[in-house]
């Protein structure tokens, strides 16, 4: 009766965006174009916002016509026209259109808004997420060079921002210089930042530099957390499968009088379906309401992955017959990427579906994770054309569309035409490509033997403003190694170098498989030795690789020296695996009172462990290399 003024549209549009009733809002939207009621800034912000976070890109430009008027207009005092770019920048940041953002960012400039402390945030994390160091630090040349002072709490979040980026693309040296550069201003390095500096060290197997950092927190004050100790289980458990150590740091939170993180505890459980420890997996859940895990569906989400892990499909199917029967309307969407997992991952495909239908049962539309694992499990069925399928239905939703399982998979096929078809169908959807989608594209031109379109491929991402990652440098090891482009790859080495690319052990893994293969054992054993001297432990793959280059070079001192690597490394059945490993090289070498050995000390450390465990390695029987060696050098592996 009263009428409705522009302050009252603005709060009606901003109530119907925040409770997604978008048709309503498209209403008002109409009314007040019929009505020509002048728009304020928080009409704008509001529309922007709701369109954005349901995926309806496609209704902004007309937006930002209606806005182009009060968006070129001067401002006195607070510039209202910030909160709206603000708002457009967050939108389209999130999308991973970049390329929109930047165009953003000019328009502030040429229509003199200037940036304020929201602004400087959202591009931290904008950049930050699509992995753009390069400009992520002139955000933060920007901020030095006084145009906004922040004060000390929100540049303490902006550098904790910017080691997050560091850790993602693993580049410890920057992250240790802005830890540096924190203490000359004065900042105070928080809990989280010490966080962030142990994942990255733990992340790279650098375990003598995490432990270090969780010394320099104690003598700061800084009590570690629960998340603190979750890095250090995954480490010794998830990654290492070494049982011991994570029985030491277990002991000490216990100690302590810590309760675990949900995501620690996750990662404890994990470890032990690793190490095929079903009973210490039976202990654990019980008591859950102390360790984060009282929610039932959680706790069964978990279960499956844990199961699947241990290799133990009875009881995955056990445990989603039981979560079905008691809790089908309670299930969400953790639980249901678990379940995809477990099934897709053990190529049960007639379970994968199965899965679905649940989901569609319960009223559950899938997000953006299970989409990916949907696509993932056809595409590694066979039905890539069903999988390409699902991404385009995903347009107009909220759900992000990955083409990225889609070129691994033609890729695999040797259909270089078919992923050409993906990324052009990608950039017409307006999808800013990141450093994981160049990956995929640079893995489909050597997985189709368009060798010399790889490094132009690389240097294409260099150019676009994006740099070095580890996991971009991983690729392109693997790349230039299978196709022995060994001059491209000391120039890969040399960039890495350049842009302080911290070594983890799947680099150094890699490296040694690349040169051995290759037949080069001098660099073999340098890079190996820089492992040591980095502090790092030989992983499971690279062990055996080590063994069975020394072993075919009849490098026998060598296979002495990696017998300790197998004493110490504490996972039962990497270890199982290497001493027969060892043993058959040493074998194959005329060294059978040395194979004795290797097999005589792990059996003392078989009749050490609980029975469950020496019932799991009853019956396995080495098979020797024959006294009479042929000639073909594969005898021994």
């Amino acid at each position: 009766q009263l009428g409705l003024n522009s302050h009252s549209y603005a709060a009606f549009m901003h109530a119907y965006g925040a409770a997604k009733q978008l048709d309503k809002l498209d209403a008002l939207y109409r009314e007040v174009k019929v009505r020509k009621v002048p728009m304020t800034w928080l009409m704008f912000v509001s529309l922007v916002d709701a369109y954005g976070k349901s995926g309806r890109l496609d209704a902004i430009p007309a937006v930002l016509e209606d806005a182009k008027p009060f968006l070129t207009a001067g401002s006195r005092g607070h510039d209202q026209r910030t909160a709206v770019y603000n708002t457009l920048v967050n939108v389209y940041g999130k999308a991973g259109n970049i390329r929109q953002v930047d165009s953003l960012l000019k328009e502030m400039e040429e229509h003199g808004v200037k940036k304020d402390d929201v602004t400087y945030t959202t591009l931290l994390n904008v950049y930050g997420q699509t992995g753009q160091v390069g400009k992520l630090e002139q955000v933060l040349e920007e901020m030095d060079a006084g145009l906004l002072k922040l004060d000390s709490e929100k540049r303490t979040y902006a550098y904790t921002t910017v080691l997050n980026v560091y850790r993602k693309v693993g580049n410890v040296q920057k992250a240790e210089r802005l830890l540096e550069r924190m203490a000359e201003e004065g900042l105070p390095m928080s809990k989280v930042g010490y966080n962030i500096i142990l994942t990255m060290h733990t992340r790279s197997g650098q375990m003598d530099k995490a432990i270090d950092v969780l010394q320099q927190m104690k003598a700061a004050n800084i009590e570690p957390d629960r998340w603190t100790y979750g890095h250090l289980i995954w480490f010794y458990g998830e990654h290492l499968g070494d049982e011991q150590k994570l029985n030491e740091v277990v002991q000490e939170m216990n100690q302590r009088g810590m309760d675990y993180s949900a995501e620690a505890y996750q990662s404890l459980m994990k470890a032990y379906g690793k190490l095929r420890r079903i009973d210490k997996i039976d202990a654990m859940t019980s008591g859950l309401e102390n360790h984060g895990m009282a929610n039932k569906v959680e706790l069964m989400g978990t279960l499956l992955s844990v199961y699947h892990e241990a290799r133990r499909q009875d009881l995955v199917d056990k445990v989603l017959e039981t979560a079905v029967a008691t809790k089908k309307h309670q299930l969400d969407h953790f639980f249901f990427l678990q379940a995809l997992r477990a099934y897709a991952r053990s190529d049960r495909f007639d379970k994968v579906q199965y899965v679905l239908g649940l989901m569609k049962d319960v009223g559950l539309k899938p997000d953006n994770d299970i989409s990916t694992e949907v696509v993932q499990a056809l595409c590694t069925a066979g039905d890539i054309a069903a999988a390409h399928q699902v991404v385009r239905d995903l347009e107009g939703t909220t759900v992000n569309r990955n083409y990225r399982p889609l070129m691994y998979a033609y890729a695999k096929n040797k259909n270089l035409l078919k992923v050409q078809e993906v990324w052009a169908e990608m950039l017409a959807a307006g999808i800013t490509p990141g450093v994981l989608d160049h990956q995929a594209r640079i893995w489909a031109y050597s997985e189709c033997g368009m060798h010399e379109e790889v490094w132009k491929a690389f240097k294409e991402v260099l150019s676009s403003g994006y740099q070095l990652t580890v996991s971009l440098c991983e690729t392109m090891i693997l790349a230039l190694g299978r196709s022995n482009q060994f001059h491209y790859l000391n120039s890969l080495l040399q960039l890495m170098e350049e842009a302080q690319i911290t070594f983890n052990q799947r680099i150094y893994g890699k490296l040694i498989t690349i040169y051995g293969r290759a037949g080069d054992l001098d660099q073999v054993k340098e890079l190996a030795q820089q492992m040591v001297n980095d502090g790092m432990q030989y992983d499971e793959q690279t062990l055996l690789t080590l063994i069975t280059l020394y072993g075919h070079a009849k490098e026998v001192d060598e296979l002495v020296a990696l017998e300790g690597k197998i004493q110490s490394h504490g996972n039962l059945h990497s270890d199982q695996l290497a001493a027969i490993t060892l043993a058959n090289q040493y074998a194959a070498n005329g060294h059978m009172d040395k194979a004795d050995k290797v097999l005589s000390e792990f059996k003392l450390r078989v009749n050490d462990l609980p029975e469950e465990l020496q019932l799991e390695t009853e019956g396995v029987q080495v098979q020797r290399v024959s006294d009479e060696m042929s000639d073909d050098e594969d005898v021994a592996s």
